[in-house]
This record gives C-alpha cells, sequence and structure tokens, in this order.
C-alpha cells in the first residue's frame, strides 16, 4: 500500500495563495487554530494535525510562519511540519487536554508569542482569523498586542 503525501512545495504554494489574498484585502498577519474536532486549518497549511490537542498557526504577510504546538505533540510536529522555512513554538495554552504539566524548554505564551511577532512586524494593523467559530477567546484577547 502506498501511502500520498503532500510535498513541501505545496504548502509554500497555500501559504503563497492565502498572502496574495492577504494583500489584496490589506491583512498583515492570520491566525488560524485548530483544535480536536476541526484539525483541516493548521493541517492545510503545513501537514500538522496534533492528536488529542489544539494547534494554531501564525502567517504575517511576509517572513516566518509560525507552527503552534503543545507540549505533548512537539516532537510530532518537528516530524509533521513539511512547510518549509517555517519554526515551531511549543504553547502549553493550547496543549494536551488533560492538563498535564510538561518541562518543555522554550515553551512560550500566546502572550509572548504575540509580542515576538509585534517585533518582527512592527506595522501590523489588520489580523485575519481562520477557524473563528473555534477560536479560543484568549487567543482575540492576545491578538490585541499586536495593534
Amino acid at each position: 500500500m502506498s501511502c500520498l503525501k503532500i510535498e513541501a512545495k505545496e504548502y509554500l504554494e497555500r501559504v503563497n495563495k492565502l498572502r496574495a489574498e492577504m494583500s489584496k484585502n490589506g491583512i498583515d498577519l492570520v491566525v488560524g487554530f485548530s483544535n480536536l474536532l476541526e484539525i483541516a486549518i493548521v493541517r492545510y497549511y503545513c501537514g500538522f494535525a496534533p492528536v488529542n490537542e489544539s494547534s494554531a498557526i501564525v502567517i504575517p504577510s511576509d517572513g516566518e510562519v509560525i507552527v503552534c504546538s503543545g507540549q505533548a505533540s512537539y516532537d510530532y510536529c518537528l516530524v509533521q511540519n513539511a512547510l518549509p522555512e517555517s519554526r515551531i513554538a511549543i504553547l502549553p495554552e493550547i496543549g494536551e487536554v488533560s492538563g498535564f504539566e510538561y518541562d518543555t524548554e522554550g515553551q512560550l505564551d500566546f502572550e509572548e508569542l504575540f509580542k515576538q511577532v509585534k517585533v518582527a512586524h512592527p506595522s501590523i494593523k489588520k489580523i485575519g482569523f481562520i477557524g473563528r467559530l473555534i477560536f479560543p477567546y484568549l487567543l482575540i484577547g492576545f491578538s490585541c498586542f499586536l495593534s
């Protein structure tokens, strides 16, 4: 049995198509969120779909894309994320639903992550959200650090 594998260049093309639409609509940054029941949003752009956790993706109009994983799925994200020139951020806030604490080096929270994004992209004015109906209020609240 052969498995279909989406090539890295396809994920990059998907991000670039989104960026073209962002440019047309004056959107500086898009944040996408996937949860246990709706894994497709983050998976569509990078190939990563965690097990028993949520995930997120931060796509600026240019530069580095950030794939957000919980602690339990971090190693899996290292293997599954096929988006070239992206980085992985470990965020306990979207982590495992059981609340188990991991001592994973380099963990961030969304406030810290969005502050980093603001430093890298100081002119962010308009933010788009993908998965708005399942988007945690916590993330929308932290997006105020961007504008």
